[in-house]
């Protein structure tokens, strides 16, 4: 399970790994954060709530079949959809602005 979601790759050089590291340690912290956001939101309906748990689920799923099966980066590529919304979800704002729809001219 280590190689399935470590954030370097084993085989490259020490610049490349350096960098694809940073960029998924920045992914994992964003979308841990994302997790985090969504499920603190006690206000708003059900919906967000629920759809943060089927992205978690997708990725405890594929977490857990590659812990009795082989694994590495690649075989991680299905949770790579359900991680970027998680990490989107932080960079959203957390309350819409008042008086946003559009008024309508007569």
């Amino acid at each position: 399970m280590g190689w399935l979601w470590a954030p370097w790759p084993n085989q490259s050089s020490r610049a490349v790994q350096t960098v694809i590291g940073i960029w998924y340690g920045t992914l994992y912290l964003l979308a841990l954060t994302g997790f985090y956001k969504a499920l603190k939101r006690r206000n708003l309906s059900s919906l967000p709530q629920q759809a943060t748990w089927l992205l978690a689920s997708i990725l405890l799923s594929v977490t857990c079949v590659h812990a009795v099966y082989w694994s590495n980066m690649r075989m991680r590529s299905v949770c790579i959809p359900s991680l970027a919304i998680l990490a989107s979800l932080p960079l959203l704002p957390t309350a819409p602005k008042e008086n946003t729809m559009p008024t309508r001219k007569e």
